[in-house]
């Protein structure tokens, strides 16, 4: 579904400007045939006018629902539709709130003088984040856990006039973030949400990640949630490494 909503709301005008070709050929050609039939005197050829008219009337108000349906799709589905309207956005602006700095891992080779081996360091570059436990989180992965293939995500999301959710990610460097999947509820499998040695975030799954098409290096993972009036919230991010899947 998310397929076909995106390619009429990425190509409406193209959708449109086809659409209003064939309904232009088809008005002038039932034009054409109503003058036929208005000329026609003789009954099998009125009857072969008619229709030829009725054809070219009948594919022209084909025509004219599908450019109100392709309207309706664009204007009043896809705007209300979450995994359309969140695909890929910028980085949120929370500077009016508290943050914490998070690592991200970025690749640093040294080399020790006294063994001659080359050393991977560690350094991390800042991003804003605003992690809540209980409310809005991460519990799987943690932050800088390394991560490969099909994974669960798992985490917390409870806050007041709760709308939807959305989990993305993005790259070191870049200000732009690609939508993984979006939801409006947290699923718990009911053997998992019954074993009463489990905490609530043990089992809260946000949703899957599959990071098998990824180049393995290192990501931002951000959680973002959109109260009911369609505000997003502060951000919850942490950076993972993602492994080649083997």
């Amino acid at each position: 579904m998310n397929e076909i909503l995106r390619f009429f709301d990425e190509n409406e005008i193209w959708i449109y400007i086809l659409l209003g070709l064939v309904g232009l050929w088809y008005l002038r050609k039932a034009v054409l045939d109503y003058q036929d039939w208005r000329g026609s005197f003789f009954g099998l050829e009125r009857d072969n006018a008619q229709r030829r008219l009725s054809s070219s009337a009948s594919i022209l108000v084909l025509v004219l629902l599908m450019m109100g349906g392709e309207f309706i799709l664009v204007s009043f589905v896809a705007p209300v539709y979450p995994s359309l309207q969140i695909i890929p956005t910028p980085t949120l602006d929370i500077l009016a709130s508290p943050t914490t700095t998070l690592a991200a891992p970025l690749s640093l080779t040294n080399v020790s003088q006294a063994t001659g081996q080359a050393s991977v360091v560690a350094t991390f570059q800042p991003v804003a984040s605003k992690c809540v436990s209980g409310q809005i989180e991460f519990t799987d992965p943690t932050p800088g856990q390394e991560i490969k293939g099909k994974v669960t995500l798992r985490g917390s999301v409870n806050l007041p006039n709760f709308g939807f959710y959305k989990y993305e990610f993005s790259q070191p460097g870049q200000n732009t973030w690609t939508t993984i999947q979006a939801g409006d509820h947290i699923r718990c499998d009911s053997e998992t949400c019954a074993d009463p040695t489990l905490q609530k975030e043990d089992y809260n799954q946000l949703g899957d990640w599959d990071t098998s098409l990824l180049v393995p290096g290192d990501y931002y993972l951000r959680l973002v949630v959109v109260d009911i009036a369609g505000n997003s919230l502060p951000a919850c991010v942490i950076p993972v490494r993602v492994l080649a899947a083997q």
